[in-house]
């Protein structure tokens, strides 16, 4: 009896390792699942960042306060600037093609102009700081005031502005004041120099 139940039990098993190992491919039975192989997710590329261009360094607009002198070319009106003398002169900038453009002689009854322009640099060339335009020529209308009987009158202008360094600028201009006794033409000479950035 011994005999047979270590001989039953080895039968025994000896049916279950096998039913194991092999059962899967006995039809019917349950297919074994596959086992996933699991794999590190390839590593992410290394973001290219480029670092940004250099933003290329705008030349300063051109902006002055300056003294000079005007030449009288025709003194058919009452104003000074037919007559010319000491000046002062400037240019404020709007944008990077409008300006407003002053020039003012100086006398007990002085003249003023005021004048909006539209201007474009011609050339370039190196300065220690920055590229500055050769010449910038402008043209513009606007007004003109006489303070002895503070007449207003309507006035054009045509010039050149003339960067030297990147704080003086070197100016010339025609200015025309249309008023009701004449036309009064001047010519407009100065050295101004940049007081803001």
């Amino acid at each position: 009896m011994t005999f047979a139940n270590h001989s039953f039990g080895i039968a025994s098993a000896f049916s279950l390792l096998s039913w194991l190992l092999l059962g899967s491919n006995t039809p019917g039975s349950a297919q074994a699942l596959p086992v996933e192989v699991l794999t590190t997710p390839p590593a992410s590329e290394v973001a290219q960042t480029t670092p940004p261009d250099e933003e290329e360094e705008q030349p300063p607009r051109t902006s002055y306060v300056g003294l000079g002198g005007t030449l009288g070319l025709s003194d058919d009106g009452e104003t000074k600037l037919g007559n010319g003398g000491f000046s002062i002169m400037s240019r404020i900038p709007l944008t990077d093609v409008l300006s407003v453009h002053t020039a003012s002689v100086v006398s007990s009854d002085g003249y003023s102009s005021f004048a909006l322009t539209g201007s474009f640099p011609v050339g370039n060339r190196e300065s220690e700081q920055a590229e500055l335009p050769v010449v910038i020529p402008f043209a513009g209308v606007g007004v003109g005031v006489e303070f002895e009987d503070f007449d207003i009158d309507p006035m054009i202008t045509v010039g050149a502005d003339i960067p030297i360094t990147e704080r003086i600028t070197g100016t010339t201009r025609v200015n025309a004041n249309f008023g009701e006794e004449g036309t009064d033409v001047g010519l407009v000479l100065g050295v101004g120099i940049r007081l803001f950035r």
